[in-house]
């Protein structure tokens, strides 16, 4: 999530896929066009699941979180990492993730299909494609 850490992805196949947390598992691996962006609040999903995301894997989807309040930890890969506002994460397609949120956490979320959103990178500033291809996580100053 650093420049400087290396996040191996681990084999995914007993880990749960899903293209929401907690909806039903994805039966594919690829994006739908009808879901290819999704926004919510940490919290909208978070509370349902007492504030605990459980390791799991997005075939086709990146995810952006902003942590604008509150803390917490995250395991991405194996590796786990604790979180204090404000913090952006950046978690590509197929890499294992879970969450432990303070309850009072919140922030967007953005879960996008990765592919389209990477061409449409590549095209307009190839820098954030690079960026949308591995795991970040970026502490953000006051």
């Amino acid at each position: 999530m650093t420049n400087s850490r290396v996040y191996p992805r681990p084999s995914t196949k007993s880990i749960k896929h899903y293209e929401l947390y907690g909806e039903s598992q994805a039966p594919a691996r690829t994006a739908t066009w009808t879901n290819s962006f999704h926004f919510e609040r940490i919290p909208d999903r978070s509370t349902h699941f007492n504030w605990e995301i459980e390791p799991h894997v997005h075939d086709s989807f990146v995810q952006i979180f902003l942590l604008t309040k509150g803390s917490g930890e995250i395991t991405l890969n194996g590796i786990t990492s604790t979180l204090a506002s404000p913090v952006l994460i950046i978690i590509p397609a197929q890499n294992v993730h879970s969450f432990r949120f303070s309850k009072n956490t919140d922030g967007p979320v953005i879960t996008a299909a990765q592919q389209p959103l990477e061409s449409l990178a590549q095209s307009l500033m190839p820098e954030l494609a690079k960026v949308l291809a591995k795991p970040h996580l970026v502490r953000l100053g006051q």
